[in-house]
């Protein structure tokens, strides 16, 4: 029981005597958060116009796969 009492003292005067540590990895500038503000407005608006072309080119695909299997079934059934 000693034992446990002088290791929670022992971390308790460690954590006291820690200096506290900044959150985050930059300083209180204003500047450099505006700018870290607009680079993300931008990529945020890039990946917006990419997902766009993307839901586009999905769509175009589903309907060459529908048109493509109508005419494929078509050929099977005129075929024979």
């Amino acid at each position: 029981m000693e034992r446990t009492s002088q290791l929670l003292f022992a971390l308790l005067a460690l954590l006291w005597s820690v200096a506290p540590l900044h959150a985050g990895w930059f300083t209180h500038d204003d500047g450099q958060v505006a700018l870290l503000q607009s680079q993300l407005q931008h990529q945020e608006a890039c990946a917006g116009g990419w997902m766009m072309v993307a839901f586009i080119l999905g769509i175009g695909c589903v309907i060459a796969l529908l048109i493509g299997a109508a005419i494929g079934s078509r050929g099977r059934r005129h075929g024979k």
